[in-house]
């Protein structure tokens, strides 16, 4: 199994504690393409906030157009 093969999860992450998915079955690649993003971090109602990401383990690779 190669890192392109491993499944993680997009993760946003705030100063107040709370945390929620924001997407499922991303390659490393992706991941790491997304929270690059300018537009994956910031303060809003003066909480701070980032996008980060997970491996989720035990999850196989989605196969898509099946």
């Amino acid at each position: 199994m190669t890192s392109e093969e491993r499944i993680y999860r997009i993760m946003r992450f705030r100063s107040n504690g709370k945390s929620t998915t924001v997407k499922r079955n991303v390659t490393l690649s992706d991941a790491k393409a997304h929270c690059k993003k300018e537009s994956t971090h910031g303060v809003h109602a003066g909480v701070t906030w980032f996008d980060g990401y997970s491996y989720m383990p035990g999850c196989a690779p989605k196969e898509y157009g099946t």
